[in-house]
């Protein structure tokens, strides 16, 4: 009776070793219905006619994307990714005020903040403004619409930047395609 309460241990030992200490490989998402799709690690959006992506995107900096005649029209999006395990409800209004208005000069308060869902996940979208300096001391104010999207290991954030609006439809189109493990 003991070997069999042994091996009974071990072999559930065993199994929660290969079964449960391995993350599972998720099937790629599909992006077959996407007319310009970006991906990164298990996030996929299908960006704007014309969007492109640079060679930083590509080599592993922060993932951008820019509008088509971008510096043109300066609209771009930026993606992270969070691997960590991130409570949604803790980031409230106020709490996100009081890092933006820490990080950010001229810092507008935010204009939007809005709960929700995204593939099953709790999601949130917020925008603000705020006046960044340029090169030539002059400043411009740019709108960043965010896009939190929080699943159960990660938390994946969408930026859009824009000074112009010329792309804020298409944007928010964007934003409907999204997918997400």
């Amino acid at each position: 009776m003991k070997k069999l309460i042994s091996l009974t241990a071990l072999l559930l030992v065993l199994l929660c070793f290969f079964g449960c200490s391995e993350k599972k490989e998720k099937p790629p998402l599909d992006t077959s219905n996407m007319k310009n799709p970006f991906t990164f690690s298990d996030f996929a959006i299908d960006l704007p006619e014309g969007f492109y992506t640079d060679e930083a995107t590509e080599s592993g900096d922060i993932p951008s994307a820019y509008a088509p005649d971008y510096p043109i029209h300066s609209d771009n999006y930026t993606f992270t990714e969070l691997k960590i395990k991130t409570d949604p409800n803790a980031y409230t209004q106020a709490e996100l005020d009081s890092i933006y208005s820490e990080a950010l000069e001229n810092y507008s308060g935010l204009k939007e903040y809005d709960q929700t869902e995204c593939c099953g996940f709790k999601a949130l979208k917020i925008y603000y403004t705020a006046t960044v300096p340029l090169d030539d001391d002059t400043e411009i104010t740019v709108e960043q619409h965010q896009f939190f999207v929080f699943t159960n290991d990660n938390a994946y954030i969408v930026t859009f930047s824009t000074d112009n609006k010329d792309y804020l439809d298409a944007y928010e189109a964007s934003l409907d395609t999204i997918l997400v493990h």
